[in-house]
């Protein structure tokens, strides 16, 4: 499996806007956290229905993390989400699979990552896989994982 992310974080307004491409992921539901609205959902170029199933078991690390079904599988899936989350502030970024703000799959299964991320409007530190730059860049994973962590500090 593969997930490629954009990802701009806007601190002031303790927002979000991603983009994730997945490739070769498993046909099984995944998880999200709540307060993350998905704006689009595409599998092989064609816009799908979801389910996100509020009333479920959430996820073992959050209360606010719950499954989402995708009503039909393929070979490349395209999550377009849009929030303002908790785990922002004007000060300190903290986003992981812990929080699920990238699709974490039911089975935990590895995957490679790139991941492009800029923060708007803001100097400070980006940490992404342990790997630390600007307020942006871009990071390729060095082994496979089954987490996207992105860290940032004014």
């Amino acid at each position: 499996m593969h997930i490629h992310a954009d990802l701009t974080v806007y601190p002031e307004t303790q927002g979000i806007h991603a983009t994730f491409v997945v490739t070769d992921y498993p046909d099984e539901p995944w998880f999200l956290h709540d307060g993350l609205t998905m704006t689009q959902v595409t599998v092989d170029g064609q816009e799908v229905e979801v389910t996100r199933h509020l009333s479920s078991d959430p996820f073992p690390f959050s209360e606010s993390v719950h499954l989402v079904e995708v009503h039909q599988h393929g070979s490349t899936m395209i999550l377009d989400i849009d929030a303002e989350v908790n785990l922002i502030s004007s000060e300190l970024v903290e986003l992981a699979a812990y929080c699920a703000w990238h699709p974490v799959f039911a089975s935990f299964p590895a995957f490679d990552f790139d991941a492009s991320v800029v923060v708007a409007g803001r100097e400070g530190a980006v940490v992404v896989g342990g790997a630390a730059k600007g307020k942006e860049g871009y990071w390729k994973s060095v082994a496979p994982s089954v987490d996207i962590s992105v860290f940032w500090s004014a």
